[in-house]
């Protein structure tokens, strides 16, 4: 998948800028402060609805500005070109696919894979194995293309879980066989061991 065109409005020091990208390999350039890596950040927002430098995306927003807003143009040899749009206001975040608004910010990830290499990237090595697994759940997205369903239900489910494993610890076996049932249903033996290792009490190997 390839990103053609952006356009950033309102995304911290950028208050407007159009580009077009060229084929290959693209560098961008320029003085400290100048929004080099503002450029990166709404690329990725393009593609996972999140920033990789903040978990709250009101930060985002310039200031003095009530919204901020991303639009690109993807497409491949095999895929026809799309319109991606991405938004963020004081109220909250929407996302919108092909002229249609998407259900789930998961489904960016579905549109446009996208993956940051950036300064915190260590901490893959450094902290435990949740960060690890969510690299690992990313990458079945765009091998399975109906983990990204899946995976999204097997999250609810495993919340419920947790939630009644703080509240009613006798409860939260209810919830064994759907997340069991989620594992089977993707469909693929490694993504079905690779979700079922998520439960509580049973832990994957060390990557």
């Amino acid at each position: 998948m390839i990103l053609t065109e952006l356009t950033v409005s309102g995304l911290r020091c950028i208050e407007h800028a159009e580009l077009e990208i060229p084929p290959g390999l693209a560098l961008v350039c320029g003085d400290n402060g100048s929004g080099k890596t503002s450029l990166l950040e709404a690329m990725f927002l393009l593609g996972r609805g999140r920033s990789f430098r903040t978990r709250n995306s009101e930060r985002l927003i310039r200031r003095g500005q009530d919204h901020l807003r991303v639009i690109g143009r993807v497409g491949g040899p095999s895929v026809p070109i799309q319109t991606l749009g991405f938004e963020v206001t004081r109220d909250g975040t929407s996302a919108r696919i092909g002229g249609r608004h998407a259900q789930s910010l998961a489904e960016l990830s579905h549109a446009f894979p996208v993956q940051v290499i950036e300064p915190g990237v260590h901490k893959l090595v450094e902290e435990g194995g949740y960060r690890r697994r969510r690299w690992m759940d990313w990458a079945v997205f765009h091998v399975e293309p109906h983990f990204v369903d899946t995976w999204v239900r097997y999250t609810r489910a495993l919340k419920q879980r947790n939630a009644a494993l703080k509240l009613q610890a006798g409860q939260a076996s209810v919830w064994d066989p759907e997340l069991a049932r989620l594992a089977k249903s993707s469909g693929s033996p490694a993504a079905a061991s690779w979700v079922s290792s998520s439960l509580i009490g049973e832990r994957p190997s060390p990557l």
